[in-house]
């Protein structure tokens, strides 16, 4: 429809709204704040970022060997900056961006329940120190934080941005009806804060245009003196009611914040432990629940409800509080939370007591078998996950690994467990073996297996590769895979078989333990020795983009070699990115000597940092017990002198 509507014309403009709007600056970062911008703008987890802000509060080593913190403490709630901060703020911006762009210090207020402000927001230690004086100190990572935190300061401390916001509503008749379409655009008449924090200050210019004027006809059309206007592109913008989003990491770290669950130290490790412990999966940003967490939280929702509602954490938080501030003695606050108390409060050893016996086999209900009525459920087994209709045990079936809740319904479950049922009979018989052939799916994806199992020994199974129809295995195909692996020859160098398979990731080819991936299954029939050895021997071998010369120390070449995140140098096991933005063939061999300098130089520097931050285990000296024999004195004996008896002669 949109592209018709394009070929109406003219369309006439109907009415003009402009209004000129204010943007403020956003205060400065505290610990959720640096942790939600951080995974939008750097696509950083929240605990990445706070082992990036740990170092660079820690301390780098500056040029001649200083080591400076470059920011205030990383675990804080308050918003508050000192007055000494304001005023070099301030200073700063009059300098570098004029004063147009600062009014004098800003200051906020911490809105968030039960905020400590202990320390002061988020921010460089020393403003002047700017991210470009810092690039040659800090990895990508430290960088984009430091750049992040350093720019959000400046910002807090900015005049107001100012934008003119233009709305144009057109009329466009058709053959049988007069539609009504609207463009929007913006003017930044000041960008203030937009100068340094912000990515939406861009301008959508609109064309000079009056009410009545006819846009997008033929020139003879318009009248004399008007603009001849051109309709480059119509959209057709859907507003229907979308169901909540899933939570991201910042957006579920912001949730917290507002219902007032832990604090700034505790943010990045809630996070870290419900994806460790598979509680949720990761998928395009969004945290989707999996089917543990789902079944743990309804066990903890049915037999301890208590613990798990919000406003319980909240006020076990506020409790805290009063137990550090010395009001609210902690031998009582315990006793409380675990034997209860006088007036009616479960603690939690009655509630484990209570509510032990009830808890039942995990199960998720999905939904129900519209011939039969009865329900589907989904159940955790030891090993993997699988849904079953209740009443009857034979109808049930093994959930692929990488179904997630988002993709499981109903029918869903139904089609599973009917590939299951038909899995059961074999697709024929091998002809040299007299085993049943059969085409199952399982916690992987769909295979091939050879005769039954017997015992704890497993027959021989083949995988099929994600998306392929079990119905379209015919014995031809299904007899050529299982005489999978063949191979192909022997090395010569190596003395090994090269062999060629087809895996959980698809056919390959493998000498050695070395799998290489080959296009597609027949090429595991076709391919020959010459073929299979090159393809293992340039497994990993980096494409080269130019050549660039000799090292002037090692005499090494120099090349610019295809990267994952971009084109790259490296020298002796120092790698130096030139940048996605960059032409390699611009790079020359003075700027790759450049580049490897710095990062050399990074390197040295985070060697160092780890080095002086390494515990140091000291041996406990084990002082022996110093034991003294009683010394024995003998006693002295003195002879008794003769008596004097005067002169004899």
């Amino acid at each position: 429809m949109a592209t018709a509507t394009k070929q109406q014309v003219p369309w006439t403009v109907d009415s003009i709204t402009r209004k000129e709007t204010t943007q403020r600056p956003s205060p400065p970062f505290t610990t959720s704040t640096l942790q939600q911008a951080a995974s939008g703008r750097l696509r950083l987890s929240p605990q990445r970022v706070m082992r990036v802000a740990q170092r660079l509060y820690e301390g780098i080593t500056l040029s001649g060997g200083v080591r400076e913190g470059l920011i205030t403490y990383m675990r804080t709630d308050s918003l508050t900056l000192s007055e000494k901060s304001l005023a070099e703020t301030e200073n700063l911006i009059r300098s570098q961006y004029g004063a147009d762009y600062t009014d004098g210090p800003r200051r906020y207020k911490t809105k968030s329940k039960g905020a400590q402000e202990a320390h002061e927001a988020i921010r460089p230690t020393d403003i002047s120190r700017t991210p470009e004086q810092m690039r040659s100190y800090l990895d990508s990572e430290e960088l984009g934080v430091y750049t992040l935190i350093w720019n959000r300061t400046i910002a807090s401390q900015m005049t107001n941005a100012k934008l003119d916001k233009t709305a144009v509503d057109f009329l466009v008749k058709t053959n049988d009806h007069i539609l009504h379409l609207r463009s929007n655009g913006s003017i930044v008449r000041f960008p203030g804060f937009l100068k340094v924090y912000g990515d939406r200050g861009k301008d959508a210019l609109l064309p000079d245009l009056t009410e009545g004027m006819k846009i997008g006809g033929p020139v003879a059309d318009l009248a004399p003196g008007t603009p001849a206007v051109e309709i480059s592109k119509v959209e057709s913008v859907q507003h229907e009611t979308q169901p909540p989003a899933r939570y991201t990491e910042a957006s579920l770290i912001k949730k917290l914040e507002d219902e007032g669950i832990g604090r700034p130290s505790t943010y990045a490790t809630v996070i870290s432990t419900i994806q460790t412990r598979d509680y949720v999966t990761k998928k395009g940003g969004a945290l989707i629940p999996s089917y543990i967490g789902i079944a743990v939280t309804h066990l903890l929702r049915e037999h301890f409800s208590t613990y798990v509602d919000t406003k319980f954490t909240a006020l076990m938080e506020s409790e805290l509080d009063l137990i550090a501030e010395g009001k609210f003695d902690w031998i009582q606050f315990l006793d409380r939370f675990y034997r209860g108390s006088e007036d009616n409060q479960r603690g939690l050893e009655k509630a484990i007591e209570e509510e032990l016996p009830k808890i039942e086999f995990p199960r998720i209900m999905v939904g129900t078998d519209p011939k039969t009525g009865g329900a589907i459920v989904l159940r955790i087994g030891r090993n993997y996950v699988y849904v079953q209709v209740e009443g009857d045990e034979d109808r049930s079936a093994t959930l692929p690994v990488d179904l997630l809740i988002d993709e499981l319904d109903a029918q869903k479950a139904l089609d599973l467990i009917v590939a299951r049922d038909k899995s059961k009979e074999p697709i024929g018989v091998h002809p040299e073996t007299g085993q049943n052939i059969y085409a199952l799916t399982g916690p992987f994806g769909p295979y091939l297996q050879l005769g039954e199992q017997e015992g704890d020994k497993k027959p021989k199974r083949i995988s099929l590769g994600k998306g392929t129809d079990q119905s379209s295995i015919d014995m031809e195909f299904a007899l050529r895979l299982l005489s999978l692996p063949r191979e192909i020859g022997i090395d010569l160098e190596s003395g090994k078989p090269v062999r060629a398979g087809l895996g959980r990731f698809g056919p390959y080819v493998e000498l050695n333990r070395v799998f290489v991936s080959v296009d597609t299954v027949d090429t595991l029939f076709t391919i020959g020795m010459e073929e299979a050895l090159e393809k293992i021997r340039n497994k990993n071998k980096k494409t080269v983009l130019k050549e660039l010369g000799v090292h002037p120390e090692s005499g090494e070449a120099l090349q610019v070699l295809k990267g994952r995140y971009g084109p790259y140098v490296s020298h002796q096991k120092v790698n130096a990115t030139i940048g996605k933005g960059r032409d390699p063939e611009d790079v020359t061999l003075e700027d790759a000597l450049a580049l490897l300098k710095e990062a050399a130089a990074r390197k040295g520097s985070k060697k160092t940092r780890k080095k002086a931050t390494k515990k140091k285990t000291t041996k406990k000296k084990v002082t022996k017990k110093k034991t003294t024999k009683k010394k024995v004195t003998k006693k002295k004996v003195t002879k008794k002198a003769p008596a004097k008896t005067g002169d004899s002669e």
